[in-house]
């Protein structure tokens, strides 16, 4: 098969075979192209790919767009979901440690032989604040 380089446009260069097939030769010499495409554009389907429809093409080429849009999206959130998760690990092992220490607190008052002035509102803001920090572990855990 002999081929020929076509300069077109500016710097467009095209393999052709030496018997190009002419959009105007399937189509009938009165076609007139759609809007956005001129005839030249459609010579060039015809020459280059014989047989093949550029819409399908066309099609394709977004399909696979697509796809890999939605596959670097699900990968971005897998890492954000990943990120979150540590981060919450880190948050309820902080909040762990503060349990264990009002626990302490709170056994190391009630163990006191002599009771302090104010035993009672310490003791109750004690539980208050180890309530509070139950209930926030609960949510962590809970995933709400």
């Amino acid at each position: 098969m002999l081929r020929k380089l076509i300069y077109l446009g500016t710097s467009f260069i095209v393999f052709v075979t030496a018997t190009p097939v002419l959009a105007v030769d399937r189509l009938g010499a009165g076609y007139r192209p759609p809007f956005a495409h001129s005839l030249g554009h459609i010579n060039f389907w015809y020459r280059n790919f014989p047989g093949a429809d550029p819409h399908v093409w066309t099609s394709l080429i977004i399909i696979v767009l697509l796809a890999a849009g939605v596959f670097l999206a699900r990968v971005r959130k897998q890492r954000k979901d990943q990120e979150i998760g540590q981060q919450n690990e880190q948050v309820l092992e902080e909040l762990e440690a503060r349990r264990q220490e009002l626990l302490e607190r709170i056994t190391a008052l009630d163990e006191q032989q002599d009771k302090p002035a104010g035993y009672q509102e310490q003791r109750e803001k004690l539980k208050k604040e180890l309530l509070n920090l139950t209930r926030r572990i609960k949510r962590l855990t809970s995933g709400e």
